[in-house]
């Protein structure tokens, strides 16, 4: 595991990786119930572990839908409990996808579709993005394994693979997902989708 201490608000907002878990400490100068707010707009899908002597600093925390509160002097016991569930909860909202630059943690809530451009799996992520994974060396519905077995997932062959929880619309020959993107979609070739 890679941890990373900041300790100036700024270097954390810019820092260009994302994390799995922030530990905030609330016994500080900074503002820190603030600082989670941005950060959870920034980092939708990471986890927050907020910390502090005060424990009235909790209702504060859950306020702000923060997902761990500690009381200082920090328990081992109860951290190692927290990481345990966070660990479970990545596990089972996440994937890792292999990309030609190595692999690439995807979170299914995040994922629209996928698909094949020019013979590699391209991933749809929501609000517009894109990546691609590697090059198909075997059938589509092998290379998109263990995605396939995700329920908010559906496998249509030949080639493509939506995330059900994200549509929005479903036309005659479209469907909208919750961020607006369109997928054009003629449903009377697949009759195994109902609008």
């Amino acid at each position: 595991a890679k941890v990373i201490i900041f300790n100036e608000v700024d270097k954390i907002i810019t820092a260009p990786n994302s994390f799995d878990i922030y530990f905030l400490d609330m016994d500080t100068e900074i503002d820190v119930l603030k600082l989670g707010q941005e950060m959870m707009e920034i980092d939708s899908q990471s986890y927050f572990v907020y910390f502090s002597e005060n424990v009235t600093n909790a209702y504060d925390c859950f306020k702000i839908r923060a997902d761990y509160f500690m009381r200082k002097p920090i328990d081992p016991d109860d951290l190692n409990g927290i990481l345990k569930d966070i660990k479970i909860k990545i596990r089972q909202d996440s994937v890792i996808i292999k990309t030609n630059c190595g692999e690439r943690r995807v979170f299914v809530n995040d994922l629209n579709y996928v698909n094949i451009i020019k013979r590699s799996l391209c991933y749809h992520i929501a609000n517009g993005g894109t990546f691609d994974g590697q090059s198909l060396r075997g059938s589509f519905e092998k290379e998109i394994h263990p995605l396939d077995e995700n329920p908010k997932l559906l496998f249509l062959a030949p080639s493509l693979l939506i995330n059900v929880s994200n549509i929005k619309i479903l036309d005659t020959d479209n469907i909208t997902f919750e961020d607006d993107t369109v997928l054009y979609f003629p449903k009377k070739g697949f009759p195994i989708v109902q609008a």
